[in-house]
Formats: structure tokens, C-alpha cells, sequence
């Protein structure tokens, strides 16, 4: 877990003074637009390899986006974004997703 996300417009409005790692994208409740939310990191490694993974996970590139995860993962031991992510990548193989699927996740899921 994180302790601080940041969505996109704040992002946005911050203008790049924070180094930010991605984290995910969430519907929340009550909206039907998904957003993209953040979280402040200064390693730029983690932040790069979570936007690759990040991104081949939306494009349903499992093969890719799990050993993107697995390379966090030996970066941060316990990095649970990663591991949620592995535990997802997993349950979509076993129950792939709808064709118009974008990555987002209902926050009431998280």
C-alpha cells in the first residue's frame, strides 16, 4: 500500500514538481470516468518500469507486464502495487476481460 495518492489533475496542476510514480486507475464511486492516480516517488527507476508495466498491463500484454512486476519486485521486496498487480494479471488469464476493459478498477474494489 501507498500513503499518499495524488490523482491526475492534481498532477496536472503540479506541473511536473513532484516526481510521481503511477499506481492505477480507478472509478470512483458515484462517476462512471475512470482517473488516473499517483503517488510521490523519487526513484526514477520504479517510476518508469511502473508506467511500462502499467501500460502493458492496459494492453493486455500479461507476458510483459508480469515480468515488468517480477523486476519491481526485485527492486522493492514488498512493493504490494506490484504484487496486486501480479495477483490481477492472474485472475484476468482465468477470466480475460471485456474487449472495451481500460485497466480501471472500481475504488469500492480496491
Amino acid at each position: 500500500a501507498t500513503g499518499i495518492l495524488i490523482s491526475g489533475v492534481t498532477v496536472q496542476l503540479l506541473g511536473g514538481a513532484l516526481s510521481l510514480r503511477p499506481v492505477d486507475r480507478v472509478i470512483v464511486k458515484g462517476k462512471s470516468e475512470a482517473v488516473d492516480i499517483f503517488t510521490p516517488s523519487d526513484n526514477a527507476q520504479v517510476n518508469q518500469l511502473t508506467d511500462e508495466a502499467l501500460k502493458a498491463y492496459r494492453a493486455q500484454q500479461w507476458d510483459a507486464s508480469e515480468a515488468l512486476w517480477h523486476q519491481l519486485l526485485a527492486l522493492l521486496p514488498e512493493d504490494r502495487i506490484s504484487s496486486l498487480y501480479l495477483e490481477r494479471i492472474a485472475a484476468l488469464r482465468e477470466s480475460p476481460p471485456a474487449a472495451e476493459w481500460d485497466g480501471s478498477v472500481a475504488l469500492d474494489k480496491l
